[in-house]
């Protein structure tokens, strides 16, 4: 899970360790990880892992999550935001809080991996978003992506590249730092009816 796509987070104040509003972001990203946990728990899965997958990798407030719920943190790690997809078998997996590629017009915080180290991200000529490298990752261990969330400007790429997984906006994208984000409640109920189906 990312941070930037999160709902309520459109400023840099709230993306890393010693900003001023960086521990509201942590609980905002914490309170969907256990939501979407709790459901997939709830629907029988055996186990649920999360990928803390912002910045040193370490924003989800381990001591919150729900019983059961195996927490993969730190940086760097091999395979960065997918990492352990090469230790364990899993069956699917979801993509909370992501944003657009670096370079998109409009889209909030757009960057792929680093925005102050990349400027173009391609594979096979196309520019990527970390959504697309991460698929492309998981499809390697024969691992679909099943849903995508974050930023509205993602899901013509999400469409394109994973047409069978559901796509939930979290927020409207005005530019690269401000959004209009969903009601809270509206987004966890729309993860849990896109995540049952």
């Amino acid at each position: 899970m990312d941070l930037e796509g999160m709902p309520g987070i459109s400023s840099v104040a709230q993306l890393a360790p010693k900003r001023a509003l960086y521990e509201d972001a942590r609980r905002i990203m914490t309170k969907i990880a256990s939501f979407v946990g709790n459901v997939l728990k709830d629907l029988g899965v055996d186990e649920v892992v999360i990928a803390d997958a912002h910045g040193y990798m370490v924003n989800v407030i381990y001591d919150e999550l729900p019983p059961g719920i195996t927490l993969v943190s730190g940086f760097p790690r091999p395979l960065s935001m997918v990492a352990p997809i090469d230790k364990y078998r899993f069956d699917g997996a979801i993509f909370l809080g992501y944003h657009n590629a670096v370079g998109t017009p409009h889209a909030i915080f757009d960057h792929t991996y680093s925005g102050r180290v990349f400027r173009s991200v391609k594979i096979n000529g196309y520019e990527v978003a970390e959504y697309e490298v991460n698929t492309y990752i998981l499809g390697e261990f024969d691992v679909p992506v099943i849903l995508v969330s974050g930023d509205s400007t993602l899901r013509d790429r999400v469409g394109r590249l994973t047409p069978w997984a559901v796509f939930i906006s979290f927020k409207e994208s005005l530019s690269r730092y401000s959004a209009v984000s969903k009601p809270l409640n509206k987004i966890l109920d729309e993860l849990k009816r896109g995540i049952e189906e």
